[in-house]
């Protein structure tokens, strides 16, 4: 008994726009906050949010500017001690991973 399939033509036109479409998505700066979403928080550290970590490690951040000063010490110190990550570029690509594989749910 044979099964006839269709739609692969629908399929694949999608699949081949797929990357445009996560590009057009992803596209421009992300806050600190929407990539490291509550989810994430909950699911890698006791906190629920970013700014409950920072304010934890007395990391006063209240603009951009302000972050780039932030010792890059004094950010791992905080990170490995209270979350799952032992330093804040691992955390930080860990949530980009995470941030994309959302978008691409939705897409």
């Amino acid at each position: 008994m044979d099964i006839k399939i269709t739609g692969m033509e629908d399929l694949l036109r999608n699949l081949e726009d797929l990357p445009a479409k996560v590009k057009k998505s992803i596209e421009g700066k992300v806050s600190l906050s929407e990539l490291f979403n509550q989810s994430f928080m909950k699911k890698y550290s006791s906190f629920n949010s970013i700014e409950e970590l920072f304010n934890f490690g007395d990391l006063k951040i209240e603009s951009e500017k302000d972050f780039e000063e932030i010792s890059e010490e004094k950010l791992n110190e905080v990170v490995r001690e209270k979350t799952n990550f032992n330093s804040w570029k691992e955390m930080l690509k860990a949530a980009g991973i995470e941030y994309i594989r959302e978008k691409i749910k939705r897409i």
